[in-house]
């Protein structure tokens, strides 16, 4: 049975559609802004919202490995289309350094708990490994979260575990741990933890 993003690009380019996604980035990068900004407005319940994302973003995965894309287009998109637009959606919490920061009109940041290319690299492995969407879905929600930092907290961690998380750390540990491991004290918010 075809997933969602094959059944929508069936319907807009046609049956021929695996040709025309691969014949150049600029037509998948027209494709998947359109994809995520279709689904993300058809599901407006905030709870509804968050499912459909991490189900959109674990089918849209498996797409990738069936079809093959340019890892390269694959990666910048995923990114770019599907774990950079939920930032209101996955915030787990805040720094007081942060809500100082804000309030002066300082730089803040957004810093993922876990990297997104470990969630991504391991949402392929499990989508490989033969998971179901459902499986890779509930992954990506446990591990895709945003903590709202201070600028110099952000250097902190990009000195430190930039891209990475500390040595001793597997999926399945503390989400957070790259904060307790850089000492960066938060509170949780948004009921997004």
């Amino acid at each position: 049975m075809p997933d969602k993003l094959e059944q929508w690009l069936s319907a807009k380019i046609g049956e021929d559609w695996r040709s025309a996604v691969v014949s150049s980035r600029g037509a998948v990068e027209q494709l998947l802004a359109a994809f995520a900004a279709e689904f993300a407005a058809e599901v407006v319940p905030c709870g509804a919202w968050k499912s459909a994302w991490h189900l959109h973003c674990a089918s849209f995965i498996r797409w990738h490995c069936t079809h093959e894309l340019l890892e390269r287009v694959f990666y910048d998109n995923l990114h770019r289309q599907f774990f950079d637009n939920v930032d209101a959606r996955i915030t787990a919490g805040f720094t007081k350094e942060w809500k100082d920061a804000r309030d002066r009109g300082m730089t803040t940041w957004r810093e993922h708990a876990v990297p997104c290319n470990l969630i991504k690299s391991k949402a392929v492995e499990m989508i490989r490994n033969g998971d179901c969407n459902r499986q890779v879905s509930e992954f990506i929600l446990k591990h895709a979260k945003i903590v709202l930092l201070a600028e110099y907290q952000h250097k902190i961690l990009d000195e430190h575990v930039r891209d990475k998380m500390p040595s001793d750390w597997r999926f399945g540990d503390d989400v957070y741990a790259r904060f307790t491991y850089m000492n960066v004290q938060f509170e949780f918010c948004c009921g997004n933890a």
